[in-house]
């Protein structure tokens, strides 16, 4: 139970906190967030009803953010379903679920499961025990191919966090394969006009020469850039982003392929 946990952080020399480590503050956390434990329907359910002119109830509340055993459980639960982090696998075995969801949420600040956790952190600060991490910090990243919705891609604001959310990405990243293999041809058409125009050797250049070579650079960078980023795609290690790179560049090869002029045009530096 979370009011177990909080008890047990309260025993810690080096962290206390006034009111929140209270008894009574304690005990509003195990009674408030499970009314149908033995002792907390009967007694303390009377004791600090609304109506309750008893100053202990009111000068020693549950944690505004203590969410209760359940819903951290549930919340440990749809982070787990969506991406696969340190501490998912024992997640059965654990007792202390809210270290459990503390630890996923400092990984991985960005889930929507997490907005209690941040607010609760926000509210206490970094000294409590259960939020000591930095929220700001990268995702544990998977070093292996795995499914689930949830990875940076690319950017840091860019995190699919539901499946419409994880199709649009997955989209996008089609959208950018096929865009690849529109400016290979597009570069192709290019050089082929290119070719004539160059200037075999170093010494004879031309300001027409400076143009072509001009356009020859931003068709190199645009293309490499492209490439990149869909590698940057591929290294998420997400099984859907890597099929989802694999058939842009398919698609985009069925579209333009056959456009494309194919040989040797000569190179501005006569190589």
């Amino acid at each position: 139970m979370l009011g177990c946990s909080l008890q047990k952080i309260c025993k810690d020399d080096e962290f206390m906190l006034k009111t929140t480590c209270s008894p009574f503050s304690v005990l509003a956390n195990l009674c408030q967030k499970n009314p149908e434990q033995p002792g907390c329907k009967e007694r303390y359910a009377k004791l600090c009803s609304r109506d309750s002119v008893v100053k202990q109830c009111s000068d020693n509340p549950p944690l505004v953010y203590f969410s209760d055993t359940k819903k951290v459980e549930d919340l440990v639960d749809s982070i787990c379903t969506n991406i696969v982090l340190n501490g998912c696998k024992t997640r059965l075995f654990t007792t202390d679920k809210m270290k459990l969801y503390s630890d996923l949420c400092i990984s991985m600040s960005e889930m929507p499961q997490c907005k209690e956790f941040k607010s609760m952190c926000s509210d206490l600060g970094s000294d409590f025990p259960y939020c000591a991490g930095d929220l700001s910090a990268s995702p544990y990243m998977l070093r292996y191919l795995h499914s689930g919705l949830s990875d940076y891609i690319m950017f840091r604001k860019w995190v699919p966090t539901s499946s419409f959310a994880y199709g649009g990405a997955f989209f996008a990243v089609i959208t950018l394969g096929i865009l690849y293999e529109c400016l290979i041809t597009v570069r192709s058409h290019c050089e082929a006009s290119f070719s004539p125009l160059n200037i075999s050797t170093l010494n004879e250049y031309s300001k027409r020469q400076l143009c072509i070579d001009a356009a020859r650079c931003g068709l190199q960078f645009l293309e490499t850039a492209l490439a990149y980023a869909l590698m940057i795609v591929s290294m998420t290690f997400n099984i859907g982003l890597f099929f989802a790179v694999i058939l842009g560049l398919t698609i985009g090869t069925l579209i333009f392929a056959r456009y494309r002029f194919y040989g040797n045009p000569k190179n501005s530096c006569g190589c």
